[in-house]
């Protein structure tokens, strides 16, 4: 009868002891508990860990990147143009936030989003508790929102986080190997180790681009609101000049 399971992915204790056999040290029981471990390197092993899987997670592959994510308002507010100008009114906002889980964004390319360029900003009118949020900033017409008759939704593609235990086995493996080698260097430094891990990241890589290579990449022929119908619907990424790829706030 076989003493383990290979049917269960890599766990976080098994990362986690990845990281603490390349150094030479002992791994840890299969019922320890992570969260109740005050050993410094195991709270340095999970560090390294946790930013690792937000390093590779943040590189968008299959498993992680989302097209056309419909994200519904947050509230409501009126706005009123600093500027009365003819043919100008004051119409109601739909204001919009990001979720939580996304790491990169982009308005996705397609009719429902029009002409809209928005960026993560602070919001002037909109409140929550009292308080200004983050919301989807409109920068062409310098507003909280999307005006609410022309935009009940709108859509985004982006990378998400996902929690390790949720992530596809290669994926796991790669993150595990590649922060053993961070570990490695920074607890030992020593060159022979750092090497090994670094052949051992190197092949995980290789498995992770096969498995999870994201290999959806738009040309002038698809990247356009026309062809985005043509093509069935499908939402694509703008790119060159037209890309609007936002990290935290960045426009």
């Amino acid at each position: 009868m076989a003493t383990f399971d290979t049917t269960v992915p890599t766990t976080e204790l098994e990362a986690v002891n990845t990281m603490l056999v390349a150094v030479g040290q002992a791994p840890l029981p299969s019922t320890t508990d992570l969260s109740t471990i005050p050993d410094a390197d195991v709270v340095m092993a999970l560090d390294i860990l946790g930013k690792a899987a937000r390093e590779v997670l943040s590189e968008g592959w299959k498993f992680n990147t989302r097209y056309g994510y419909e994200v519904p308002p947050s509230g409501q507010v009126l706005w009123i143009p600093p500027v009365v100008s003819s043919g100008v009114s004051s119409v109601f906002l739909n204001v919009f936030k990001k979720p939580p889980e996304f790491l990169a964004w982009n308005l996705t390319v397609c009719p429902e989003n029009g002409d809209l360029d928005m960026v993560e900003g602070m919001s002037k009118q909109y409140r929550e508790g009292g308080q200004s949020v983050m919301v989807l900033w409109d920068r062409t017409r310098n507003r909280d929102g999307a005006d609410a008759s022309r935009h009940e939704t709108i859509f985004i593609d982006g990378i998400v986080a996902v929690q390790f235990e949720e992530m596809p086995e290669s994926v796991r493996r790669y993150i595990s190997t590649k922060a053993a080698r961070e570990f490695a260097a920074k607890v030992v430094g020593s060159p022979d180790t750092v090497s090994y891990t670094i052949q051992d990241e190197m092949a995980a890589l290789r498995l992770l681009k096969r498995e999870q290579g994201n290999q959806t990449k738009p040309n002038f022929l698809t990247n356009s609101v026309s062809a985005w119908g043509w093509f069935g619907g499908r939402p694509y990424h703008a790119s060159g000049a037209q890309r609007r790829v936002y990290r935290g706030g960045g426009g």
